[in-house]
């Protein structure tokens, strides 16, 4: 994984880890950032990675799975932070991602 997140990654495992987020947190990066050993293209292992980037909306980040031979880009996506501030998922500011059920905590969007 590379942490473009200039330590917002951090901060968002902080805050996870004072309001008892923190095993849900870990999970839902490890599902992002584990692409990287699970996944293979053409056969093959390690010409990938996943870049992780700060997102405008709090504790949240954007996520890019890069075939680096090829350069290009296999999977974009976010790892969205819900709960009470966009009303569980809903559509509403400040994220303006769906769920399909009321959430609380972070949720992989592509």
């Amino acid at each position: 994984m590379k942490d473009c997140t200039m330590g917002d990654l951090e901060k968002a495992r902080q805050f996870a880890c004072e309001t008892g987020q923190l095993e849900q947190f870990e999970e839902t990066l490890e599902r992002v950032i584990g692409r990287e050993n699970r996944e293979t293209i053409c056969g093959k292992q390690g010409d990938t990675e996943v870049r992780i980037y700060s997102d405008f909306t709090p504790y949240s980040f954007s996520w890019v799975w890069h075939h680096l031979k090829e350069n290009r880009n296999l999977t974009v996506g976010g790892m969205i932070y819900h709960g009470k501030h966009d009303g569980g998922g809903n559509g509403s500011a400040p994220t303006f991602s769906v769920c399909l059920e009321p959430t609380s905590g972070w949720s992989i969007h592509t």
